[in-house]
């Protein structure tokens, strides 16, 4: 399989993508070990929201498949590839909730919020299997090398994954505002910008891939520096050094 020049740009910003996620989210996860031995609750809140930021790039592992594998002039099936850029979305998003009523500790409201992503999350990887087993192209026609026209029921559980996010990092956001301490506001910030930014570059990302944009290679590159950029960002709200913070509450 032969890749053009663009194709090889969006590969190598793809696996940039994945590989700063996992990194970060193993060092967000590295902090359940340090606390393993404590009876803080809080440790295992560690591990599910490293797994959030790294599944957070599953829609990305698929490509950068294809990408490595085109060097060797192997191409990924179709029914293969959809599959693995949708599989883990419902799981990601299930996670982050998990993760949102560890931190946010309302027992009042913690287990209707499992119960009911739980519920959601399992039909929609129930219908994504289903899909694969018997019909892939219900969840999505390969239209790219790298991209994916996917079908309405995906695009509707994708706006309600964004939507969900874009509330729960609001929630965070206007908690941490009533803290006295700067550090925790300034976490929230980066969490709220973290939010922001990952549905803002994925819309870029498909504004430009289904419009014929001038300048693809800038459009496309940009996009991906705030893919790279809400990861950080997430990473800096929940694990932000005491560097960092010094020398951004100076600035």
């Amino acid at each position: 399989m032969e890749l053009s020049i663009l194709d090889i740009i969006q590969g190598i910003e793809n696996l940039i993508f994945v590989i700063t996620a996992f990194i970060l989210g193993f060092i967000i996860m590295k902090k359940y070990f340090t606390l393993k031995k404590t009876t803080s609750k809080k440790k295992y809140q560690y591990i599910s929201l490293g797994l959030t930021l790294i599944f957070m790039t599953s829609g990305w592992w698929g490509s950068v498949i294809v990408f490595l594998v085109s060097f060797v002039n192997v191409d990924i099936p179709d029914n293969m590839y959809i599959f693995s850029e949708s599989v883990f979305v419902s799981l990601t998003l299930f996670l982050w909730c998990f993760s949102f009523g560890k931190i946010y500790q309302n027992e009042k409201y913690y287990k209707k919020i499992i119960l009911i992503f739980g519920i959601i999350c399992s039909l929609y990887e129930i219908f994504i299997i289903f899909a694969f087993l018997t019909d892939y192209t219900l969840i999505g026609v390969r239209s790219d090398i790298f991209y994916i026209d996917y079908s309405l029921t995906v695009v509707i559980f994708l706006i309600f994954a964004m939507i969900t996010e874009l509330v729960t990092g609001f929630i965070f956001f206007t908690e941490t505002k009533k803290s006295d301490d700067n550090k925790i506001k300034m976490k929230g910030k980066f969490l709220l910008m973290a939010f922001i930014l990952f549905p803002l570059a994925i819309l870029i990302d498909i504004i430009s891939n289904i419009m014929a944009i001038q300048y693809l290679e800038i459009v496309n590159i940009f996009g991906k520096i705030l893919l790279v950029s809400s990861g950080f960002c997430f990473f800096f709200g929940f694990l932000l050094p005491n560097r960092v913070f010094n020398f951004l509450n100076r600035a």
